[in-house]
């Protein structure tokens, strides 16, 4: 599980190196984290870094857990994204897709807001 930015990057370096990923996805792959990374500074805050594992098409998908709730980024080679909320205690469920050049749907800034960021000095663990 990755806890610092750089740790992240250096896991994206490493599934390059063994074939996981393809080496010319991986800016696009760390340009939507940056994007999240952005929007949430804009509000003072710090986002969770998320926890990250390729897929078997050469995709990378972001894991954000935080109690009961659940939030997937799974960036596709052809330039799409999807995400994915789930919350285990009410069910609640939404999906949506978006394009990596396309700003990030404003309901995933207002999630990721609201249970995957901290304030500067703050520690939250994934649970």
């Amino acid at each position: 599980m990755c806890k610092k930015i750089g740790d992240l990057v250096s896991y994206i370096s490493q599934a390059i190196d063994y074939g996981l990923i393809q080496g010319d996805d991986a800016p696009a792959y760390i340009n939507v984290l940056i994007k999240l990374q952005i929007k949430m500074a804009d509000q003072g805050l710090q986002l969770q870094v998320p926890d990250v594992s390729p897929g078997p098409d050469g995709d990378l998908l972001y894991v954000w857990e935080y109690g009961p709730h659940h939030l997937e980024c799974e960036i596709h080679t052809d330039g799409t994204v999807e995400f994915f909320y789930k919350n285990r205690d009410t069910a609640v469920l939404w999906y949506l897709d978006a394009v990596i050049s396309d700003p990030i749907p404003e309901k995933v800034f207002d999630l990721l807001l609201n249970y995957f960021t901290f304030t500067l000095g703050e520690v939250r663990g994934s649970h």
